[in-house]
């Protein structure tokens, strides 16, 4: 899965504090922490299939709604980045996850965690809050290493995540992966708070207002 870039600006001002390598490296597992939410499933499609009762082609759906629902989050979500305090936003996405992460392991029907899934997907985008704020936050010469840094926290999140669902699946079932990734974004959330560091908004505007404002970047930007 590509990484979306993200939509929020990346100016810096005189007065923004220096972002310190540990805090860098929390941002950068953080952001792994919360795409790998939306690649747990792929290696369980099968017990998805064996537990349900269903067909490949239905359990296909779960995979699908992570991807759409990221999407969604993307296109609903992302832009509060400029209007909203940013590490309060990331950290209400991920108390928002966990909790659909809970209900998700205990999902009693396909269809209700095909729609589980969907909802993790849309709440798993608090990394393309943190990449941006990131990078805000950093000096102009050290932009690139903090890029590179916040990257590889995405991407390991990513590879890592089908990995580790296909051990905890194997030896201990579908929901107890559900469960642990419920366990570690509170644990993040416990990590992050207080740590991260907070920037006004950007804007002031309402949402519908910024919403309304992408179909200007669209013409605008025809490119982008």
């Amino acid at each position: 899965m590509s990484s979306p870039i993200p939509f929020t600006s990346t100016l810096r001002d005189e007065q923004t504090p220096v972002l310190s390598q540990r805090t860098l490296w929390l941002m950068a597992i953080a952001c792994g922490v919360c795409v790998a939410n939306i690649c747990y499933n792929q290696p369980l499609l099968g017990q998805f299939a064996e537990y349900f009762h269903a067909t490949p082609a239905q359990v296909g759906w779960v995979a699908m709604a992570s991807q759409a629902g990221y999407g969604l989050g993307l296109l609903f979500f992302l832009p509060l980045g400029d209007i909203l305090e940013r590490s309060r936003l990331v950290l209400a996405m991920i108390g928002a996850c966990a909790v659909v992460l809970a209900g998700t392991a205990a999902a009693p029907t396909l269809t209700l965690l095909i729609v589980g899934n969907l909802l993790i997907g849309a709440t798993s985008m608090s990394a393309q809050v943190l990449i941006p704020l990131a990078v805000k936050l950093s000096p102009a010469h050290r932009r690139a290493h903090t890029v590179g840094v916040m990257m590889t926290g995405l991407l390991g999140g990513i590879l890592l995540a089908r990995t580790l669902a296909g051990i905890v699946g194997d030896h201990f079932g579908w929901r107890a992966m559900f469960g642990l990734a419920t366990a570690m974004m509170l644990a993040l959330a416990m990590l992050l708070r207080g740590r991260l560091p907070r920037r006004p908004p950007t804007v002031a505007m309402r949402y519908g207002t910024l919403m309304l404002s992408l179909w200007d970047v669209l013409k605008s930007q025809p490119r982008l």
